[in-house]
């Protein structure tokens, strides 16, 4: 077996793992406090707006959660700006392949559509798949044109 086939046969048993695990009732608390925790983050955490906003371009903040299509429709904003944002979507049960044959990781808009119209490539390792998600991280274009988010943090929701 090549590597390649091993690091996707380990990399979809930690997805199917991590999905069975579901959050119980005693980790609802805790999640209530993370999001507290976040809340207080957010609100401390400045705006950054490095040109005056016109009419035609719309600032975008920094502390702003996006869908997968708003992060899309404000990619060019996103990439310019340089800094963390957070996408909530959904991670499929298993890792997309290009053409070459590579897996990679994607958010998606909707659990029904897998599309590149509707979905952002994951850059960095994540150990869950199948489920809601909220993933924070640097909003980029790769060289084939294609939205990314270099992962900094990934929560399951």
């Amino acid at each position: 077996m090549n590597h390649s086939k091993r690091l996707a046969i380990c990399l979809f048993a930690c997805l199917f793992a991590a999905c069975q695990s579901n959050p119980s009732a005693s980790s609802a608390s805790s999640s209530e406090s993370s999001k507290e925790a976040s809340s207080s983050v957010v609100e401390d955490t400045p705006i950054i707006a490095d040109q005056p906003a016109s009419e035609d371009t719309p600032v975008v903040e920094q502390t702003q959660e996006y869908t997968v299509l708003e992060a899309i429709q404000n990619g060019e904003q996103l990439a310019a700006q340089s800094s963390s944002i957070t996408v909530v979507g959904f991670l499929p049960q298993a890792a997309n392949v290009d053409e070459n044959g590579q897996y990679f990781a994607v958010i998606l808009n909707s659990p029904d559509s897998n599309t590149p119209q509707d979905r952002i490539r994951l850059e960095g390792s994540i150990n869950f798949g199948g489920c809601k998600a909220r993933i924070t991280g640097n909003f980029f274009y790769n060289d084939n044109g294609e939205p990314c988010l270099q992962i900094v943090e990934a929560q399951q929701i």
